[in-house]
């Protein structure tokens, strides 16, 4: 894993949790974990 995917995976479970998060950096941590991300209605995501 990289360590910007690290850096956000540690972001996120960290407390308190940062509004900071770029949507982004979350969606390219998905990807490294060979999460599938399928748009849905709306602004809605699907991550699989």
């Amino acid at each position: 894993m990289k360590r910007k995917h690290r850096k956000t995976l540690e972001t996120i479970y960290s407390r308190p949790v940062s509004g900071n998060i770029k949507w982004h950096d979350i969606e390219a941590l998905f990807v490294e974990l060979d999460a599938e991300i399928s748009e849905r209605e709306g602004s809605r995501i699907g991550v699989r």
